[in-house]
């Protein structure tokens, strides 16, 4: 956080904003509630960068492992996920039968996150469809991600931090577990961690 001392009182606000707006998102994760979130993150000021590096110390201190999957002139998205929760996601078997339609790779878990970043340039870049097994990556049940695409979307039984087509009560419990989770960082935040400029 030293490398942030030369902000003023006045930024203090602004920068713990900015730091909390990478870090709940990510809650979820690091209290192993989810294999895996993404992440669109600016790195436009120097601010920006700085508080980045912040983010990725205490991202890397808790082992999770981070990954550009998009780069564009204005935003990075980034897969930020637990090797091995997210390793057992893209290996289940129904969620394989849905990759290997779109050539993902078997193995590597890294090859397997290339590939996905692949998939989500040529949306961004190439105008090609979403790729909507990201949901995989993301640990929503797969039935909601096939049936989120026959459906283009619609008549969803709730909506929360995914579509939901199938066992909406399950779905509550793990949207509940996940705000939860948001809450407990937030306090540890408050707490133990809140930049000190």
């Amino acid at each position: 956080m030293k490398v942030l001392a030369r902000y003023g009182s006045s930024k203090l606000k602004k920068l713990n904003q900015m730091f909390l707006g990478l870090l709940l998102p990510c809650a979820p994760v690091i209290m192993h509630c989810r294999a895996a979130c993404s992440l669109s993150v600016m790195h436009k000021t120097q601010e920006q960068i700085e508080v980045f590096g912040c983010f990725l110390h205490l991202i890397l201190c808790n082992q999770l492992l981070i990954q550009p999957v998009v780069l564009t002139e204005d935003f990075t998205v980034y897969l930020i996920y637990r090797e091995d929760m997210l390793l057992e996601k893209v290996n289940d078997a129904r969620a394989r039968l849905l990759l290997d339609k779109f050539n993902y790779p078997h193995g590597s878990l890294s090859n397997i996150v290339s590939r996905l970043s692949i998939r989500l340039e040529e949306y961004f870049f190439e105008e090609e469809p979403f790729p909507h097994e990201i949901g995989v990556f993301l640990g929503y049940p797969i039935e909601d991600i096939l049936e989120f695409i026959k459906e283009d979307g619609k008549n969803s039984l709730i909506t929360g931090y995914w579509k939901v087509y199938y066992n909406a009560q399950n779905a509550i419990k793990i949207f509940s577990s996940f705000d939860l989770a948001k809450e407990e960082i937030y306090q540890w935040y408050l707490k133990n961690q809140r930049l000190r400029f």
